[in-house]
C-alpha cells in the first residue's frame, strides 16, 4: 500500500506544478519580448521608489532587479514556458536578496507573506497592463494592499507614533 500512496503523492505534485502560473494567450517569443519592454515597476514603494534594472539575456526568463540605495534587494523573475505556438505560461516569482547593505530580505518576505503577495500582485498588474496596453490600474491591487495593511496594522502604528513624539 505504500508505494501506491508514494505514487499518488508524486502525482499530485506533479499535477499542483503544471498549475502553477498564468497562461496568456501570446506565443512564446512575442511575450518575452513583450516582459521586456515592462520597464517601470508598479508604484506600490511609495514616493521613493527604488532603482530598477533588467536581466533579458535568458530567453525563457525575464528579471527585474530591485536595487535600494545601490544594493540589489529583490528581484521579480517571471518564467516563460511555451504552451502550443500561440500561448506561453508566465510563472512570477518574487525574490530576496539573502544578504548585503539591506540584510535577508528573502527571510524578511519569508516572514511577511502578505507584503510578497503585494509586490507579486502589483507587479503582475504592471505586466498585464502592458501586454493589454492599458494603464496601470490600482484598484487590482487593492485585496493585497488592505490584507498586506492589515498584517502589518501594529508595525505601521508603532513607526507613526515613534514618527510623531520626534517632532
Amino acid at each position: 500500500m505504500r508505494p501506491l500512496r508514494a505514487l499518488a503523492a508524486v502525482l499530485w505534485l506533479f499535477l499542483a506544478g503544471c498549475g502553477s502560473g498564468k497562461v496568456y494567450p501570446k506565443p512564446f517569443e512575442s511575450m518575452h519580448q513583450a516582459l521586456v519592454e515592462v520597464d517601470d515597476l508598479p508604484p506600490v514603494f511609495g514616493s521613493a521608489a527604488p532603482k530598477l534594472s533588467m536581466d533579458t539575456s535568458d530567453p525563457n526568463a525575464v528579471a527585474w532587479i530591485v536595487n535600494v540605495r545601490g544594493s540589489e534587494a529583490m528581484r521579480f523573475v517571471a518564467k516563460l514556458q511555451p504552451e502550443g505556438e500561440k500561448s506561453t505560461r508566465m510563472v512570477l516569482d518574487l525574490v530576496g536578496a539573502r544578504s548585503g547593505e539591506l540584510g535577508d530580505v528573502e527571510q524578511r518576505l519569508e516572514e511577511h507573506p502578505e507584503v510578497k503577495r503585494l509586490y507579486l500582485v502589483a507587479m503582475t498588474e504592471q505586466i498585464e497592463s502592458k501586454l493589454d496596453e492599458r494603464p496601470f490600474d490600482i484598484t487590482r491591487t487593492y485585496g493585497a494592499l488592505a490584507s498586506a495593511a492589515a498584517a502589518n496594522m501594529g508595525a505601521i502604528s508603532g513607526e507613526t507614533r515613534a514618527a510623531n513624539e520626534q517632532k
